[in-house]
């Protein structure tokens, strides 16, 4: 008996868990040129649980951060020789690809 309810409750976890769905953060980082930025740094942040992802864009510039649980997020970049990107407040629901594409700004020193 024991061991059939351990398994209802497993089963019924697995099929919870399977319901979420999941999300994907996507986009391509360039600079103000338009020109694409490889290798540049991107973390994505769930500002609900504090949980971190982070990646690399690819030598075509672009990133993509998937399989994050449902929630809002922040995606950073930064790089040196250009100003700290942040974009906040990002809501993603079930299922759902949210494009945000990053247009550098240089840092200018005086």
């Amino acid at each position: 008996m024991k061991r059939s309810l351990r398994l209802c409750v497993l089963f019924l976890a697995a099929a919870t868990l399977w319901g979420q769905g999941s999300v994907t953060i996507f986009g391509t980082i360039t600079d103000s040129t338009g020109a694409v930025l490889p290798s540049i740094a991107v973390t994505v942040t769930n500002t609900q649980t504090g949980a971190v992802r982070q990646t690399v864009s690819t030598a075509a510039g672009t990133y993509v951060v998937s399989q994050l649980p449902v929630g809002t997020y922040s995606v950073r970049v930064e790089a040196s020789g250009f100003k700290t990107f942040v974009q906040d407040n990002i809501r993603a629901q079930v299922d759902e690809n949210r494009q945000v594409n990053i247009q550098m700004a240089l840092k200018y020193m005086f």
